[in-house]
């Protein structure tokens, strides 16, 4: 059963949608957005990805979320899921995004990239059961347990010009 069409991409009351990633399959755009609840404290908020299609983005049907927060079977993102960018390799689609999961402390919040994938845009299951990276991966990067102000997020992933076959992953973090 197809939803209901509306003429503008808006989720509904009381979900904003912010920071998307669009993909375009079999004559049909999906696009893919942090669903942030407005009625909800921040720290209860975007813990899952929102998906509408559409053929001619204009007319767009809300379809159900996608990668939701565990906090038990996924902790290092099991806060917050932010920021996706999706590529096609072959017949799959791979999904990198800003986890963010409690620190060891419990107390601070740590952001990561994590990668999910899927073959239908619909299902999306995790890679690993882990970060793809974070602060601790690099000599520069930094990761201070206690603190909610570092930054180690918004993947953005690309083919690269120079190199047949390879990727680049730009993001934002705080050194």
């Amino acid at each position: 059963m197809v939803p209901a069409r509306a003429a503008y991409m808006l989720p509904g009351n009381p979900i904003r949608p912010k920071d998307y990633a669009f993909v375009k399959k079999d004559g049909l755009f999906h696009l893919f957005y942090i669903r942030r609840n407005m009625t909800l404290p921040a720290e209860q908020t975007q813990s899952d990805f929102g998906h509408a299609i559409s053929a001619d983005l204009y007319h767009w049907s809300q379809l159900p979320p996608v990668l939701a927060v565990d906090s038990v079977a996924s902790p290092w993102d099991g806060q917050h899921v932010w920021a996706p960018t999706i590529v096609q390799q072959d017949s799959l689609y791979w999904m990198f995004y800003t986890g963010v999961g409690r620190d060891s402390t419990g107390v601070g919040l740590h952001q990561a990239i994590g990668v999910a994938t899927s073959t239908d845009l619909m299902t999306w299951q995790r890679v690993g059961t882990g970060p793809v990276f974070d602060a601790s991966r690099t000599s520069w990067g930094w990761l201070q347990p206690d603190s909610d102000l570092p930054a180690f997020r918004d993947p953005f992933v690309m083919p690269d010009p120079a190199v047949p076959g390879g990727w680049l992953m730009y993001y934002t973090a705080s050194y």
